[in-house]
């Protein structure tokens, strides 16, 4: 089965609308939100102009990813469950659209800079944000969209359709706290109370995580690298290795049910550089599919 051209054929959509009522308040504004969400991501390229897509295509492709982690059983999420993976596929990256004005703001935070260079760049430390290279400048304001979420839909651009989530829908906390946590280290999310059970919801804010973060990652072939784009991505060699990294793999393939199997993997590497580069990636994946599975363990039996 190949990927989804829209929402709805997603087999979390379908399932949703099956359990939502397709005709319902809440389903036409999550419906609403993932279709702003596609409009408002285009922007991400203002600033992320060597950045494969995050987009509508990468929305699209982490549902199809969750749904084909969870198979057959997709069928025992709750209504809320459904709904919350559906929101933060469409909303986990709009931290990455950044005004003038917000990107200045970033560069003006001191102690948020000082941070960023002890981490990554020490020798940079004491250098304001114009002595910095463009790639630096890139990964700074990248290293920070995961904790903008709430930020972003308190905006201008947001606030309206924001303010019209309907009463049954699950809290605006609970969907902000699981796109935030695509960002953390695996480590940070033991004991994170944002991601405890709701029972008045009858969801699971951390097994969701679990699948945005797997989502996320899996989300790793030639459709968010369109050669008719990496001609524009320039003579960044970082920046063309991640291209053709992607334009090279085929993707994954998802068993009917999930299993305790490998998950099956096909690319077509044109250089050896880049087979190590997938190489690379396809362990970084299996060192967080096994975070998944212990993290798993704090989840309800279901």
């Amino acid at each position: 089965m190949g990927h989804s051209k829209n929402l709805d054929e997603t087999a979390l959509w379908k399932e949703y609308k099956k359990k939502a009522d397709a005709g319902s308040e809440r389903c036409i504004w999550v419906k609403k939100v993932y279709e702003y969400a596609t409009n408002y991501l285009k922007d991400v390229r203002r600033n992320f102009g060597n950045y494969t897509l995050h987009d509508e295509t990468h929305i699209l492709n982490v549902l199809y990813a969750m749904g084909g982690l969870l198979g057959d059983q997709i069928s025992n999420l709750t209504v809320g469950e459904l709904e919350l993976l559906i929101l933060v596929a469409s909303l986990h990256d709009v931290g990455m659209v950044y005004t003038d004005e917000e990107q200045k703001a970033q560069y003006e935070d001191t102690e948020t800079c000082k941070r960023f260079l002890r981490e990554h760049y020490p020798e940079f430390m004491g250098s304001a944000a114009e002595e910095w290279t463009e790639d630096m400048r890139q990964w700074y304001l990248r290293s920070l969209h995961s904790e903008r979420v709430a930020e972003v839909l308190h905006n201008e651009a947001w606030k309206e359709l924001i303010s019209q989530r309907p009463r049954d829908v699950v809290p605006l906390q609970c969907i902000v706290s699981v796109c935030e946590v695509h960002g953390y280290n695996p480590s940070d999310m033991d004991g994170n109370h944002d991601l405890d059970y709701l029972n008045a919801n009858d969801v699971s804010p951390l097994f969701c995580a679990l699948l945005l973060r797997l989502g996320d990652l899996l989300d790793f072939d030639d459709t968010r690298a369109p050669k008719v784009l990496c001609s524009y991505v320039g003579d960044n060699e970082k920046s063309i290795e991640e291209w053709k990294k992607h334009q090279d793999s085929i993707g994954f393939v998802y068993p009917a049910s999930p299993s305790t199997e490998a998950l099956p993997y096909r690319a077509h590497c044109t250089h050896p550089g880049v087979e190590h580069a997938i190489r690379d990636f396809l362990d970084w994946i299996e060192v967080e599919l096994g975070n998944c599975i212990r993290l798993q363990k704090s989840c309800r039996k279901s």
